[in-house]
């Protein structure tokens, strides 16, 4: 669920409806689907989910959208078994609803699990980096230093999609470097709703400098082999992304649960 991933425009391009015709949904999901490209390293429902999940979080697939096996499966190039197996395993994820009558649909951002999603994380990071700043060695740090240095070009050339790689990179990494991969695979499972939020506020509220700072005051405080500091600059870190996806939740709601 890690890898890396295309982002639609940021700044615009994104769309939500309460309904989609029939020819909405066939020219986004033939737009969207046509990228992918089975490469036989796993079994296709597998990717079909990977594939599918990060257009979901990407918002390409947008809210509300309808996701319709029979058309999926035709884009995909796949029997619908797979791509079948794909949506219950996005559905089990809250990604997607599942409706008798209607079939799959995209789900909204949900604002509890976007909060909860806030709490896991929150509290997995701090106790991590307080474990790193006691034990990070020189190359990891120069490491962390050219994570950062693209990080700043990318906000200078307003890319937000490749800010949001680089910055899932950099948390990625202080797991990473405490031999504790499965706790970010953890955390990827459960952050999908606060994802799309995050990547609706990215180029509107100043969000993606306001992370860049807090990384800055990271990977400092891991120079200096400070774990107090390091724990407090992540809990600043994560209340920032509370409070910012607070502060702006009307804007955001266009894309969360609300009456037809």
């Amino acid at each position: 669920m890690a890898g890396c991933c295309s982002f639609p425009n940021l700044r615009g391009n994104l769309v939500f409806k309460n309904t989609f015709s029939h020819k909405d949904v066939g020219l986004i999901l033939s737009k969207v689907l046509s990228d992918f490209c089975f490469d036989g390293s796993s079994p296709f429902s597998t990717q079909a989910y990977k594939f599918l999940r990060q257009k979901i979080i990407s918002m390409e697939l947008p809210p509300g959208l309808p996701l319709i096996e029979a058309k999926i499966s035709r884009e995909l190039g796949a029997s619908r078994t797979p791509v079948r197996e794909a949506l219950r395993q996005l559905a089990n994820e809250h990604l997607i609803d599942v409706f008798p009558q209607s079939g799959n649909v995209v789900s909204p951002i949900r604002a509890e699990l976007v909060e909860s999603a806030v709490f896991i994380r929150s509290a997995l990071e701090i106790a991590n980096i307080r474990t790193l700043a006691g034990q990070i060695n020189a190359k990891q740090l120069l490491e962390l230093q050219q994570n950062l240095q693209l990080q700043e070009l990318a906000l200078k050339e307003e890319s937000y999609a490749h800010f949001y790689e680089l910055d899932e990179q950099l948390h990625c990494s202080f797991f990473r470097f405490c031999g504790r991969e499965q706790v970010w695979e953890l955390i990827l499972s459960i952050k999908a709703h606060l994802d799309r939020a995050r990547i609706l506020a990215l180029p509107f509220f100043d969000m993606a400098g306001r992370d860049f700072s807090y990384h800055q005051l990271l990977v400092s405080a891991l120079e200096k082999g400070d774990p107090d500091a390091a724990g407090d600059y992540m809990k600043r870190h994560q209340d920032s992304l509370n409070n910012i996806l607070t502060r702006y939740k009307n804007e955001i709601t266009q894309y969360s649960d609300r009456k037809a």
